[in-house]
Formats: C-alpha cells, structure tokens, sequence
C-alpha cells in the first residue's frame, strides 16, 4: 500500500472525538410512579450502587408521575453502555431518552472514542499533561494524544499546553457487571462515570481502554435549563 493512501486508511481508523461533540445530551429512564415515595426508594437504592439516579415529573392523562432517571451523557451510545449495565441486575428497564436540560443530574460524562486499536498500537509517552499512543496501519504511523480534555492525531510529537488550574477528579477502577468500570468521587458522592479499564487520567479526564479502542470519560457540568441560559 503506498505511503498516502496508507496515512488514509490510519485516517479511517482513528475516529478523533475532536472533530465534533454532539450538542444533545442522553439519559437513562427506568421506572415510573404516580407516587414520588416509591421513585425516592428507587432513587435511593441505585444510588447506593453508584448510580446518578435523580427524579423527573412529567404529566399524562392528569395524573403526574415521577420518572427515575440515571445520570447524562452527550452521546446516545454512552447512554445506551449504562442502560445496559443497569439491566445487568439494577433494574428491569433501561431506556434511553433525551435528557431534559435543568433536570437532576450532578454531572454529564462527555464519552470520546480516541481511536480503534489496530493490531500495533502502544502508549508511546505519558505524564500528568498528556498521555500519547502510537498506532500503525499498513506502514502509516501516527500519534494520538489526550490533552486538555481533547483528543488531537499528531504526525510528530509535541508539547502539550500546561494543566489547567481548574481542579481535579479522582477516577479509580472498579469491577462491576457486566465488565471493568471506571468511578469516581463527584458531587460528594461515589459514583460510576463509564465502562472500561483505567489507563490514565488528568483533571477531569479518564482514558480507558476497551475491547475495540481507546476512549475518554470526561466529567462535565450538565446543561442548564433555558431559563439559566443553556450550555
């Protein structure tokens, strides 16, 4: 394969999460009751498991009902991850649905796929700034970097900017089911962020890796309601 359509292809593989961050954000709906006690009892045990599960109150023949919700990604297919875990043995049902800005949750987790791994693939350089992976296709090697939140290709290596002062979260790994997760402490609370096994993390950023790739859990505030001015 010649050298170009080589760099092509490692361009295909790498789906930087960079080129464009979706502006709706997803949430987890389980159950739903007329009575608000029996969502606090809901609420109370998935939060017992690490869940960032809060209350919703929608309308529907006159009758208002308290939806329990669970936590609020800015990508259906992270919601769709913890839909799944919560139906590995936390609830009987897990549908994703629009998140509605101004509702419960304490944090957004902003899921980036850095790259899908190729057969050679390695951590090329890491420190608390920046960690960088070298991948290989086809003879077309290139960098990958995680800095600042952001995920950058790179054709050689260079400096990352310096740590931005704006605090920090302690990620750590966890086991769970259906696989690894990644938690943490926010909002005073232990909480799950994302799946996958813990690589590296900076500020408000875990890399992890998973069976197919590399990707980023991002904590993020959530979105404001309209009457906040939205994020």
């Amino acid at each position: 394969m010649q050298a170009g359509a080589a760099w092509r292809a490692l361009l295909l593989l790498l789906f930087l999460a960079g080129s464009g961050i979706a502006s709706s954000h997803w949430t987890v709906q389980t159950v739903a009751f007329p009575d608000f006690r029996l969502a606090q009892d809901v609420i109370a045990e998935l939060r017992t498991h690490g869940f960032d599960a809060y209350a919703e109150f929608t309308m529907q023949d006159d009758t208002q009902y308290a939806r329990v919700r669970v936590g609020c990604f800015s990508s259906e297919a992270a919601a769709a991850a913890m839909a799944e875990l919560l139906l590995a043995g936390f609830a009987d049902a897990a549908v994703v649905q629009p998140y509605s800005a101004g509702s419960g949750a304490s944090f957004c987790v902003r899921d980036d796929v850095g790259f899908i791994k190729p057969a050679d693939w390695s951590i090329q350089e890491q420190d608390r700034q920046q960690i960088i992976f070298r991948v290989e296709l086809a003879g077309a090697v290139g960098f990958v970097r995680m800095a600042g939140a952001e995920w950058r290709l790179l054709t050689e290596i260079e400096p990352a900017a310096p740590p931005s002062s704006a605090g920090s979260v302690r990620f750590y790994q966890a086991e769970g089911s259906p696989g690894a997760l990644i938690r943490a402490e926010v909002a005073g609370s232990d909480r799950i962020i994302c799946p996958g096994e813990l690589m590296w993390q900076s500020g408000h950023t875990a890399v992890v890796e998973r069976s197919t790739m590399i990707a980023a859990c991002v904590v993020e505030s959530p979105p404001r309601s309209a009457a906040d001015g939205s994020n």
